[in-house]
């Protein structure tokens, strides 16, 4: 047989439109491909949807303020802070006819009556549209403290989206906000251990309490006291105190020979009696209250319409919010160092017991320590049984220079950064305490009444934009009430958080619930305990074992009820132009930690 080579190059075949190769094809053939192509999309989204990623509205605010749900944006007209009050009684869904009419501003408590009519962004935004993996539980267990959503056990159709805080085989304890585990391989199942969070997540769960950039103007002027208080150990201020920077929102402090002053923070809000009777008579000047779970995105006032067309007003979460003592706080600052040497000194107070850091000017040397109301100096441990009384770290805040710090002590953990970096320490910096605290004071020292102060030895500090966080607070309840003491006293709660003279002798701190989950055995081994982060007013796993309407007599989520993780927030709310909804808040569009 005789083999022969094909040219590499071919003469190019043509063709006429007779021959039907380039014919134009008729509608049919044009709708079929569309339709062909519309079909094929709707099954790769379904498929996308089914498998990957799925879209979720939140309806209410059970995870305030980490998500929205349907909620206003506010801006303070007295200290200008933007805010968000929570609307879900606006829900289409609502059988009832409600409308929020006013709410009070989380950092000067102004109440601000709306003008829904002619202010359209006063009124009620749709809430926070995200994203969900739902591929990720297909390739790893969910993880303690991610934002789950899953399908509600005692309505598998409707969709929750909550925090998930216990895992399989634990056993669960809430009390003084925090909360302890027994892991699934301990032998004695009542050695509870604090739970704590990682500084990624910490950070995503802080609530602000205050702010010094935002300072109402009213109160202000009709002397108000400040916020921020020099303060010195011994009870008599030094040479080179602090004093109010002239035109600016901060403190400054002088050099001086080896002496020590502290700016300590009183929290004083004012409540709406102070507000009504601020213009017209002297503002109150008393000495402050401990700093409480108060959440202002449920602090609102309703108007509701009744079957015959009348009004009746009424309080959303009204004076439940914000009962309970929170003691896991931590603080932002501003600096500029303006010496070579010297010493900035961060002090947190729990208990009576304060949480300090020293850092020297000249070395960028860190250093903790932790004294007892006695004055011993207690010491770090962690779970291996190290032990140490000061821990040292190496930090950047070295000479003269502009420095922010940040310093908490949440979940008997301290941890400091210096310009948004993490100080690495020598040692533990965790600790065993007692669960149950009570607040101290005595007259030379206000205690947990200051519970935050910054201070110098021996350098010249000027301090702007200070803030206090405090950490998320669990309330030990099974829906009966958001008060997480057993009030045996009969008393108003706001009165004896705000009278310091009391705390020694009453018994109201010492009476702090507890609630296990189980109250015996353990977690199931595909069972999931989740919670909200807005928890005076979420419907979570605490109390679904609780309720007799509930089919579903237990308190966790199994694992075939797990929809996936909430990854995103891809679609804030518009914002209006007159009744023209605009562009997207870009700003609000945010990973969910």
């Amino acid at each position: 047989m005789n083999w022969t080579r094909e040219p590499v190059e071919q003469p190019m075949k043509t063709t006429t439109a007779s021959q039907g190769e380039f014919e134009p094809r008729d509608g049919y053939h044009v709708i079929r491909d569309y339709v062909e192509s519309i079909a094929i999309a709707i099954m790769l989204a379904f498929i996308f949807r089914m498998f990957l990623l799925e879209a979720f509205v939140i309806p209410t605010g059970s995870m305030a303020p980490t998500l929205h749900g349907r909620h206003m944006d506010i801006t303070c007209i007295e200290c200008g802070y933007r805010y968000q009050t929570g609307a879900s009684v606006e829900n289409a869904d609502n059988p009832n006819v409600k409308e929020v009419i006013a709410t009070d501003c989380p950092l000067c408590r102004y109440p601000l009556t709306l003008d829904k009519e002619s202010k359209p962004n006063e009124r009620s935004f749709n809430g926070d549209r995200i994203l969900v993996s739902k591929f990720s539980y297909s390739i790893s267990d969910p993880k303690r403290w991610q934002v789950i959503v899953f399908k509600f056990p005692g309505n598998a159709k409707q969709n929750y989206i909550k925090r998930l805080v216990g895992l399989p085989g634990e056993r669960i304890k809430i009390t003084g906000g925090d909360i302890y585990a027994v892991p699934p391989d301990a032998v004695d199942r009542k050695s509870f251990q604090i739970v704590r969070k990682s500084p990624r997540k910490l950070l995503a769960m802080l609530q602000l309490v205050h702010d010094s950039n935002y300072v109402a103007e009213t109160l202000q002027r009709v002397g108000w006291p400040a916020s921020w208080q020099p303060w010195s150990p011994d009870g008599e201020l030094p040479e080179g105190t602090w004093a109010t920077v002239p035109n600016q929102q901060g403190y400054q402090v002088q050099e001086s020979n080896d002496q020590v002053s502290y700016l300590r923070y009183r929290h004083l809000p004012p409540d709406r009696s102070d507000w009504s009777n601020v213009r017209s008579a002297a503002a109150r000047n008393d000495q402050g209250m401990l700093i409480t779970d108060y959440y202002g995105y449920n602090r609102g006032r309703i108007a509701q319409k009744s079957i015959d067309g009348r009004w009746f007003i009424e309080e959303q979460a009204g004076p439940a919010t914000g009962l309970n003592w929170v003691g896991d706080l931590a603080a932002e600052f501003e600096i500029e160092v303006m010496s070579k040497t010297g010493q900035v000194l961060l002090d947190l107070l729990e208990g009576g017991t304060h949480f300090k850091c020293s850092i020297d000017v000249q070395t960028g040397q860190a250093t903790l320590s932790r004294v007892a109301p006695t004055g011993n100096q207690e010491v770090f441990t962690d779970s291996q049984g190290a032990q140490v009384k000061h821990p040292k770290g190496a930090t950047k805040m070295i000479g003269a220079g502009s420095y922010k710090l940040r310093f908490s002590n949440v979940d008997n953990e301290l941890l400091l950064w210096v310009n948004n970096r993490l100080v690495s320490f020598q040692g533990p910096t965790t600790y065993q305490a007692d669960p149950v605290l009570s607040p101290h004071w005595r007259p030379d020292d206000p205690g947990d009444l200051a519970p935050v102060g910054i201070g110098s030895r021996s350098a010249a500090l000027q301090v702007k934009r200070l803030r206090i966080l405090r950490d998320v607070y669990y309330i030990a309840t099974d829906g009966s009430d958001t008060l997480d003491y057993s009030n045996q006293e009969y008393e108003d709660p706001w009165k004896i958080l705000s009278q310091p003279q009391r705390w020694a002798d009453s018994s109201y701190f010492q009476n702090a619930k507890e609630l296990l989950i189980p109250e015996s055995g353990s977690l199931g081994p595909d069972d999931f305990l989740p919670l909200g982060d807005n928890s005076p007013a979420s419907f979570d796993g605490r109390m679904w074992a609780a309720d007799p309407k509930l089919s579903y007599q237990k308190h966790t989520v199994p694992r075939r009820l797990l929809i996936g993780q909430a990854m995103f927030v891809y679609w804030p709310h518009s914002w209006r132009w007159g009744k023209v909804p605009i562009v997207p808040n870009f700003l609000q569009m945010r990973m969910i930690q």
